[in-house]
């Protein structure tokens, strides 16, 4: 009971929030274009981002190879300066 006379309820948290995820753009875009495209594609396939979006993605070479597994093919990787950092999108190799 606080000094309101409110009784709170504590728990630990499992994960951060997607608020906080958010926070930081470019990875939050790079993480759902590798989850987008784990749905939808199969085989090889080059993702098309902006810069930071791709940065993050090569800085994690082990997201590159699990995509790779789920989609059964190469995953290759270009960056498209002129796409806003949302735009990214995905297409056969």
């Amino acid at each position: 009971m606080n000094g309101f006379g409110f009784l709170q309820i504590v728990r630990p948290r499992a994960r951060v929030s997607l608020l906080e995820l958010a926070a930081d753009r470019a990875a939050f875009e790079a993480r759902a274009l590798l989850r987008r495209v784990s749905l939808e594609r199969g085989g090889a396939t080059t993702l098309v981002a902006h810069p930071a979006v791709i940065r993050v993605i090569e800085q994690h070479p082990a997201w590159i190879e699990q995509l790779s597994r789920q989609i059964g093919g190469a995953v290759i990787l270009r960056s498209d300066a002129s796409l806003p950092i949302h735009g990214a999108y995905a297409q056969g190799s």
